[in-house]
């Protein structure tokens, strides 16, 4: 079995009632797992994995990030909205367009905020 179909099933055994992207043959790879927020229970989906999966169909990667963040993320649907996941494989790319664009400092700039205590 899958990955998403593990965390489907899961859900699908232990979730009376939960959202999953449509359509679900393109949105249902990208999910990597369940995810819990308060007294929710809900599905997690893979940021890169849905962008990949635009930029298959068809999309240029600008035009994807757009209507990811437009159409996807930008939409809070209740109890069971899913969670998006910033993959840490990709974190370096993404962190290193934040640095150049000033929006995130760096570990030598303030050492103490990215060393657990």
């Amino acid at each position: 079995m899958k990955p998403h179909e593990k965390a489907i099933a899961y859900m699908d055994a232990y979730v009376d009632e939960y959202l999953r992207l449509e359509p679900r043959v393109d949105f249902d790879p990208c999910v990597v797992g369940v995810g819990r927020r308060f007294h929710d229970t809900v599905l997690v989906y893979s940021i890169q994995k849905i962008l990949d999966m635009y930029v298959a169909q068809g999309m240029e990667r600008e035009d994807a990030e757009e209507h990811f963040e437009f159409n996807t993320i930008g939409g809070w649907l209740g109890e069971g909205t899913p969670i998006f996941m910033v993959d840490t494989d990709h974190y370096d790319a993404l962190a290193e367009d934040a640095l150049a664009e000033g929006a995130l400092a760096t570990a030598t700039d303030n050492p103490s905020s990215t060393e657990p205590a």
